[in-house]
């Protein structure tokens, strides 16, 4: 089983996602974690952050997202995100 790369296996998620311990290894409690929620809510709150820092121009939060304009389309509708 591969290692995750820090940046990932250290970011600390919503509410009932697993956090990371101290050496950096992700911590899953024992009532387990909603996998797809918890990667949905980051997918989400990514988009808007990245929307807000673009004024609402979505080419640009694309871009700051090293995605490309189709794909932050496909993500914006499936959170649902209204854009302008």
């Amino acid at each position: 089983m591969g290692v995750l790369p820090g940046k990932i296996s250290s970011y600390e998620g919503g509410p009932g996602a697993g956090r990371a311990g101290t050496d950096g290894a992700v911590v899953i409690p024992k009532e387990g974690v909603d996998f797809e929620q918890h990667v949905g809510e980051t997918e989400r709150r990514y988009l808007v952050a990245a929307l807000e820092k673009a004024g609402g121009v979505q080419r640009r939060a694309a871009e700051l997202l090293k995605m490309s304009y189709h794909s932050f389309r496909h993500y914006a509708k499936k959170h649902k995100i209204q854009v302008q």
